[in-house]
């Protein structure tokens, strides 16, 4: 078998004013794909994977990811899309698997990824094998589900299983390749968001995934089964959560089971809000408790991993003004203040107000004066499990001191869920009574056993409140009522009936 694999993965946050560019993307080109990216904590790593020991001959075209953040350049789409496509041209795959996040909008498109499966299908035909495997966080449109034979979602929230996806697509892959199954979807589209309770081991989508699990171990047709909680800071039509059963033909089980998990989540609604502490009172507990340190706090509200600036002051003030005494080390996302270390050099001292680069709507600046203890390329490798292997290009980075706080900031956001955020930029966690984080979930896979996980209450855009946004997002947030609500149900059919 030979495969054609690619990844162009971008979680966009359409309340970001900050534009995502070519170069924010770190992207690979063949062969360092495959080198790079085996037995990585990724979909597209665990296709490289299971295609090595299936013997497959693999060909990489490109891999780009970037951090979750604003809409991408529409220039900067239409290279990526080229050089995939450019691949395809010149590879006649037997099969073509890709690694998308699904939520990704540009600056015209609100739907990009459905139209990258649209182009890939016509220059494919309709007979080659299109498997996609997408982020659980996606907003699953019509257009990726008829151009694609079979969509398929990671499971779990914190991504744990990232590369265990990828394997599985391509056990799909290789059975609808040899015409062992004839795929068929069934997507119930359900009218809702998720502003809270979002992790998939406890409360409604604990219940949802083990409900699927079971049919998918029980039932003897079945093939996969998602469960897909659109990135809530989307402004797209018909945004809502995407239950897909697949099937080895057509199924009335599978359909079945597609409406009624829909069903328990618009029942169930209710229960999705999240219950967090405020940041004194996160603060307060770091003080009270330090056999428990070092702490490990998220900025729930400036998560740059749902697509925030990552920009907000407001725990660095609190640290500053209330908690002096405690060691701590913080992310920011501020080209001034990156641009003012480096000017006056390691050892310098800078005094100006920082924070609210992007979002002065939302936040005020802080008045610092720090010392600059370091300037960093910003370069270092994910730990994982998450996007274990990925680099990273955090951009020019300057380490300032100002009292007890150390600040990382940065030009562009950046991923911090990873413990290598710090620990690469030669700052160990066990130094600091505790370090924040803008991450909502992921950092706990990450931190585990490294340091206690607490989650602050904090403000910004990457916190979902009713009224807080306009447009499509707020239409669809699980307060409206409908009391003859029906799902809004989708049956597509796979390659092999086209």
């Amino acid at each position: 078998m030979k495969a054609l694999i690619a990844r162009l993965s971008q979680e966009t946050n359409a309340h970001n004013p900050i534009l995502t560019r070519l170069e924010d993307f770190q992207v690979t080109s063949e062969p360092a794909i495959v080198s790079e990216q085996r037995s990585a904590g990724t979909i597209i790593g665990g296709m490289i994977d299971r295609l090595m020991e299936l013997g497959a001959d693999i060909v990489a075209p490109v891999s780009a990811i970037a951090t979750s953040g604003g809409p991408v350049l529409d220039a900067a789409f239409e290279a990526l899309a080229g050089k995939l496509l450019d691949g395809l041209d010149a590879s006649s795959a037997d099969v073509v698997l890709l690694d998308l996040h699904g939520a990704m909008m540009t600056e015209s498109l609100g739907d990009a990824e459905g139209e990258l499966l649209t182009r890939v299908r016509s220059a494919v035909g309709p007979k080659t094998p299109l498997l996609v495997g997408l982020d659980l966080h996606a907003h699953v449109t019509e257009a990726m589900m008829r151009a694609a034979d079979m969509v398929v979602a990671c499971k779990e929230n914190p991504h744990s299983d990232l590369n265990d996806t990828g394997r599985r697509i391509v056990d799909l892959a290789a059975r609808l390749a040899v015409g062992e199954i004839a795929p068929v979807s069934y997507v119930t589209m359900v009218p809702m968001l998720l502003p809270g309770a979002t992790e998939t081991g406890a409360g409604p989508l604990e219940q949802a995934h083990q409900r699927l699990k079971k049919w998918l171990d029980t039932d003897e047709k079945a093939l996969d089964a998602s469960l897909c909680n659109c990135q809530p800071f989307l402004d797209v039509p018909n945004m809502g959560q995407a239950v897909i059963t697949i099937a080895d033909g057509p199924s009335r089980e599978a359909e079945s089971m597609a409406a009624d998990i829909g069903r328990l989540l618009w029942d169930r609604r209710r229960e999705f809000v999240n219950r967090f502490p405020t940041i004194d009172e996160v603060l307060r507990r770091v003080r009270a408790e330090p056999e428990n340190r070092p702490f490990v706090i998220s900025d729930y509200g400036d998560r740059t991993n749902a697509g925030a600036p990552g920009d907000s002051p407001v725990i660095l003030g609190a640290l500053l003004s209330d908690y002096a005494e405690l060691k701590a080390a913080l992310p920011l996302t501020d080209p001034g203040l990156v641009d003012a270390a480096h000017r006056v050099g390691t050892g310098g001292r800078v005094d100006l107000r920082i924070g609210a680069a992007f979002t002065k709507d939302r936040f005020d600046p802080l008045h610092v004066s720090g010392v600059v203890e370091a300037l960093l390329p910003g370069h270092f490798v994910m730990k994982g499990p998450m996007l274990a292997s990925q680099r990273v290009n955090l951009g020019p980075t300057a380490v300032i001191r100002a009292g007890s706080c150390v600040i990382v900031a940065t030009e562009r956001p950046a991923r911090t869920q990873d413990v290598n955020f710090y620990e690469g930029q030669g700052l160990p966690i066990g130094q600091f009574d505790c370090v924040v984080v803008k991450s909502g979930n992921h950092f706990q896979l990450s931190y585990a056993g490294v340091a206690t996980p607490l989650k602050a209450d904090t403000p910004g855009v990457g916190s979902f409140e009713a009224g807080r946004f306009e447009g499509h997002c707020q239409a669809v947030f699980p307060d409206n009522d409908a009391p003859d609500y029906k799902p809004r149900s989708l049956v597509l059919h796979a390659a092999i009936s086209r």
